[in-house]
């Protein structure tokens, strides 16, 4: 007799005859538990409790009580607790939030296998641990009574509001708690009422609750799925295990990794294997959340997933499944198109040996059409205007397509890992848009670790191609932008000309720069008129053009040719000069 196949009535086990007498003896259980619930609780059993009411019986070891919850489950939902029940990440995190008993209302089962699906269960953990379970417990004070008289209406009117930002989030609670009571309806004494109002009033992020960490999982899901691509899915292990399995840094005790400041500007940070890794995982997750996190229908998924492997590749990653990616490159395709088409007179060979440096050209025209300098912005923590409505605080309804555009270009490291108080304020205190993403962000992962990094300065690197090089452009701009980021790491090196697919020039520009020195600085001039004067180094030449070009404007020689910003430098080596003609579009 197979295990599965016993159900359990009181104190007996049988062996259902049929599925009839099965869903008989579920009902007969659901009817008993219900009237005994009447009495303990005023007849406040729904279905989405029953999980944590059979928790509770685990953890009491009151085995009968848990065998009658149980078998309330359809096969189905017996499946999914069952898994739910082997892994200790999780239901050691659902288990913080037993003894309130309101937020469970939003614990569907019909849902549960998102969570399972996923399998991000240190990130889910993270956020029931530190955004729903630690926050809660400090507006009741710890208070296990005042956990239990919480009711649900109130867990549905302060999920995601921010009173502590938000000056109607703040009206809102403090007339709800003071004037009408409608606000923890069943705690009426007057001293935990405005116990409860004064640390209610200071939370200044998301109040978070089951609700939306299951709408939360639905805006990470598209970006979880592209990066279970980069490794097998064959394994028990948590997608996080999984990638550190693959981190090619491990075998080194301390080694360098890209840090990303904007879609073509990188630094360089060196620490140990545990503190790359956090930060390579970080950054792979905000990638793909930028590339795949809108609904299908605004992207192009096999261009994204070929970024995405790209990225992962160029951070440390490595697998059989990112090789597979990295041979479908779209651009190819394309540019072989291109020149089958243009060109269909030519051999095949002579095309295809145009391919790829035109697939390169396109790679980075659209790369510079997509993407912007280093901004010199701060992202907005409030706003004037509507901002983000309650409705849009979770879940993939965060995404407005007018509002995307510059949330995205915020959306790296850095500027995510922002205090509240490097943020813009602005308007009547309307949280905005981007900071619900950081906060969703920030409820998954966290701040940094600081246990094991001092004092570092990060600097920008210079725009790359395919794959970042660590060069590094000295920025102002930059290290204002990621000041809180830098005074969590540890060591950021500021490393130039690294070796990487062009290194076989690097000998012959360096012999360039030694007799092109003297000559030193270049002009760039407007209109007969010299506008700007730059010392004639590779990283001052181009950061410059890059500034140019960011303005609206072209670079020429005096010859009439245009170029990239990128080869300003490199031009005026080949060509034996050191003047730069501003163009107009």
């Amino acid at each position: 007799m197979m295990k599965q196949d016993i159900a359990y009535w009181g104190d007996t086990a049988t062996l259902p005859i049929s599925p009839m007498v099965r869903s008989f003896a579920r009902c007969a259980a659901v009817k008993s538990l219900a009237t005994n619930w009447e009495k303990d609780d005023g007849g406040q059993c729904t279905r989405n409790e029953i999980f944590r009411q059979m928790r509770r019986c685990q953890v009491s070891g009151d085995e009968l009580g848990e065998r009658r919850w149980r078998s309330m489950y359809t096969e189905t939902k017996e499946r999914d607790v069952a898994q739910l029940l082997r892994r200790g990440i999780l239901l050691n995190a659902f288990d913080s939030l037993l003894p309130i008993k309101a937020l469970w209302k939003d614990f569907r089962l019909g849902s549960l296998h998102i969570i399972l699906h996923m399998r991000i269960d240190e990130e889910i953990a993270h956020y029931i641990r530190s955004g729903i379970e630690q926050p809660w417990n400090e507006i009741l004070g710890g208070d296990a009574r005042l956990m239990e008289r919480t009711d649900e209406p109130t867990v549905k009117a302060i999920q995601l509001r921010a009173p502590g930002i938000s000056r109607y989030d703040y009206d809102f609670i403090q007339d709800n708690m003071a004037a009408s009571g409608k606000l923890f309806s069943q705690i009426r004494e007057v001293s935990k009422r405005q116990g409860i109002a004064s640390r209610l009033l200071r939370i200044s992020h998301r109040i978070l609750t089951i609700h939306s960490l299951f709408k939360d999982l639905r805006y990470l899901s598209p970006a979880v799925e592209a990066i279970r691509c980069l490794v097998t899915k064959k394994t028990k292990k948590t997608l996080r295990q999984n990638l550190f399995f693959h981190f090619e840094k491990l075998g080194s005790s301390r080694s360098t990794l890209q840090i990303q400041i904007s879609e073509r500007t990188y630094s360089t940070y060196t620490g140990n294997v545990k503190s790359l890794f956090n930060l390579a995982i970080r950054q792979l997750f905000l990638l793909a959340i930028r590339q795949l996190a809108k609904p299908a229908r605004q992207r192009e998924h096999g261009y994204s997933m070929f970024i995405v492997a790209g990225f992962a590749q160029s951070l440390g990653f490595a697998s059989d499944e990112i090789r597979a990616l990295m041979k479908n490159d779209p651009y190819q395709t394309m540019a072989q198109n291109l020149l089958h088409r243009a060109l269909p007179i030519q051999k095949p060979a002579d095309r295809n040996n145009k391919t790829q440096p035109l697939a390169t050209n396109i790679r980075e025209l659209i790369k510079s059409l997509s993407s912007s300098a280093v901004e010199d912005s701060k992202p907005w923590l409030t706003v004037a205007g509507s901002g983000a409505p309650i409705r849009r605080r979770c879940g993939p309804e965060v995404w407005r397509d007018d509002e995307d555009s510059d949330d995205l270009k915020h959306m790296f490291l850095g500027k995510m890992h922002l205090s509240l108080a490097e943020l813009q304020r602005g308007g009547e205190g309307i949280i905005s848009s981007f900071y619900v993403k950081q906060s969703i962000y920030l409820a998954f992962w966290g701040p940094l670790d600081r246990s094991d990094q001092s004092s570092a300065s990060l600097n920008t690197a210079q725009e790359t191609r395919n794959a970042p090089v660590y060069e590094s452009i000295p920025s102002d701009t930059a290290r204002a932008d990621n000041e809180g980021l830098a005074e969590q790491m540890d060591d950021i090196t500021q490393t130039q000309d690294i070796p990487n697919d062009s290194a076989p020039e690097a000998t012959t520009l360096e012999s360039h720069l030694t007799s092109y020195r003297q000559q030193q600085v270049v002009t760039f001039s407007e209109k007969g008129v010299t506008v700007h004067e730059t010392p004639f180094l590779k990283d001052e030449v181009n950061a410059q053009a890059l500034r140019i070009v960011d303005s609206g404007k072209l670079l020429s020689t005096v010859q009439g040719e245009y170029f990239l910003w990128r080869d300003c430098f490199d031009m005026l080596v080949g060509n034996g000069t050191a003047v730069v003609l501003i163009k107009p579009v």
